[in-house]
């Protein structure tokens, strides 16, 4: 899922996509032609995401993914403000 920069819509991948389908497929902002989802959609999949994740292991992922980008020469990494 790639959270749009205002933080109000997202892409997500046919994976994703389908694993979520039952729960979204009623909901406005459901786009599965596209795979952007906005309005309650959104909501529905950022909510699911989140949930499926302890705060443990979400730390433990962010690190992982702040020594890999170090690895690859990135040493600056901004978070989006508002998001």
């Amino acid at each position: 899922m790639v959270v749009k920069y205002d933080g109000h819509a997202c892409i997500v991948n046919s994976r994703l996509l389908h694993a979520m389908e039952s729960r979204v497929k009623h909901l406005r902002g459901y786009h599965p032609d596209t795979g952007e989802m906005n309005q309650e959609a959104f909501f529905a999949f950022s909510n699911a995401l989140t949930n499926s994740l302890s705060i443990p292991e979400l730390i433990h992922n962010m690190q992982s993914a702040v020594d890999f980008q170090a690895s690859r020469g990135i040493g600056c990494v901004h978070t989006v403000s508002g998001v």
